[in-house]
């Protein structure tokens, strides 16, 4: 007996590792295809918890058939069961318990096809701290799950000539698409950084604007004088009834308080609206006096003047605004020192004030507003010299001068002046820009501290202000045009 032990132990111990070898592999490849072994069995034993879903229809969801639940594109479980409940699809999830604390009640389901056969995929977002741990068992309700959609659906759904029109449009565009994958690839892998950008200031501005009461009260402030706070400015009443109380005191014309500095919207835009009013007012008139020799010039000449005019105003068009300021302040504020880069003005500021703070913004965008006026004009003039009623006054002697400036000028305002009136609106944009980078006390800067601070009754306010001086700017525009132009006076 000791001899044959002494013989066979080496084979013996050899095909015991052999066996625990194939114990492990055997595991770990039934693990990887969803054949879990009870979690009691050492290193390759699994242990589940719990999660059901409600949803509105259950349908192609088969438990049994190896559909999984994934996170992220990672399988964390599958469909254990589907039952109904309440006229309800419950489907019940195994999710391996590894996961189970990033699981919370807040968590959504999306239902969607893994291949073309409808094999169903669980996709489960986990939702976040704020929602609380989901324990064992927990159903996340209906509203918190999407069921897949079937195309079928939609288009039975639509009448026949919609659907046809909905085939066409698909139709075309696959036939537009065809062999241009790569460049729909490429449009689409550049348009993701800024996507993620874009997405990712939204949710910062939103969760900064869900706490202005905070914001008001500090960081150190307490939960309870925060909830006071936005009890006293209305902010815990729901959206709907924020708007209509707004849009009632609105109609008396009464617009409230800022929320950070208590001073009346009115009081605080009349104080800001002269300084941005002086600003567009000298700009455009600019605009207007230098666009009509420019476009007069470029329509008489022609030649080399029109094409140094082209020139000009195409340069004008393509260099933004804040680019011209920056590089007026370059020279004649840092290096000659011929006015001030930043404003001066304040409330009892005099005139020279006025003239050396307002110097470089008005020519930044005089600059850059130019260029679509003088096209316009140039177009306008150029149109009417080719009219018959030029040739009739110039054959009866009448003085060039006089055809132009009298008759030709007269025709050809109401094209400039519409294009001046879209070039003022234009500019009470733009003054955003400037105010900001030259530091004046105006509206486009008022605006742009409140909607920064979440300032929701001074945004209002400026959008209110802003839209009476458009409104009132388009009846001048139409009231001069019916002036210059009796055709279209309304009788």
């Amino acid at each position: 007996m000791k001899k044959a032990i002494k013989d066979y132990s080496s084979d013996a111990i050899a095909m015991i590792v052999l066996a625990l070898i194939a114990v492990f592999v055997g595991g770990y490849i039934l693990s990887n295809q969803r054949f879990y072994l009870p979690a009691w069995v050492p290193f390759v034993g699994t242990d589940f918890y719990t999660l059901n879903a409600e949803m509105q229809t259950a349908q192609a969801i088969t438990p049994g058939q190896g559909q999984t639940v994934a996170m992220s594109g990672v399988p964390v479980g599958e469909i254990s069961a589907v039952t109904l409940k309440n006229g309800r699809a419950v489907v019940k999830m195994s999710i391996q318990a590894k996961y189970a604390d990033d699981i919370h009640k807040n968590a959504t389901i999306l239902t969607r096809p893994k291949t073309g056969l409808n094999d169903m995929l669980l996709q489960l977002n986990p939702g976040t701290k704020a929602g609380g741990s989901a324990p064992d068992g927990y159903t996340i309700p209906v509203s918190q799950t999407l069921p897949n959609v079937n195309p079928d659906e939609i288009l039975a759904s639509l009448d026949t000539g919609t659907r046809n029109y909905l085939k066409l449009l698909i139709g075309g565009a696959g036939e537009g698409l065809r062999g241009n994958s790569k460049e729909l690839a490429a449009t689409l892998t550049r348009c993701d950084p800024p996507a993620r950008d874009v997405d990712r200031i939204t949710k910062l501005l939103a969760v900064r604007r869900g706490n202005i009461a905070r914001n008001i009260m500090g960081d150190q402030a307490s939960p309870e004088a925060v909830a006071a706070k936005a009890h006293e400015l209305g902010l815990d009443k729901p959206l709907f009834a924020r708007l209509g109380s707004w849009l009632w005191d609105a109609l008396h014309l009464q617009f409230g308080k800022s929320y950070f500095s208590e001073q009346q919207v009115f009081a605080a835009i009349g104080s800001r609206l002269p300084l941005t009013l002086t600003m567009v007012v000298v700009a455009i008139t600019l605009i207007a006096l230098v666009a009509t020799l420019l476009g007069v010039t470029a329509a008489v000449r022609r030649g080399a003047a029109d094409r140094i005019v082209q020139i000009m105003a195409v340069l004008g068009a393509s260099v933004p605004g804040f680019i011209i300021g920056l590089v007026l302040v370059l020279v004649f504020a840092i290096n000659l020192k011929w006015f001030p880069a930043v404003s001066r003005i304040g409330p009892t500021s005099k005139p020279n004030v006025w003239v050396a703070s307002l110097t470089l913004p008005v020519i930044a965008l005089v600059l850059n507003g130019i260029a679509s006026a003088t096209q316009q004009i140039r177009s306008a003039f150029i149109k009417q010299l080719e009219l018959d009623y030029v040739r009739t006054l110039r054959s009866r002697g009448i003085p060039e001068r006089e055809i132009l400036f009298r008759h030709v000028l007269r025709a050809a305002a109401p094209a400039g002046l519409t294009v001046l009136s879209l070039q003022f609106i234009g500019l009470l944009g733009g003054v955003v820009i400037i105010e900001t980078l030259f530091a004046l006390p105006g509206l486009g800067r008022l605006a742009v501290d409140a909607t920064t601070q979440s300032d929701l009754p001074l945004v209002m306010g400026v959008v209110i202000y802003t839209v009476a001086i458009v409104v009132v700017v388009n009846l001048l525009v139409d009231i001069a045009n019916g002036w210059l132009n009796p055709k279209v006076r309304v009788s």
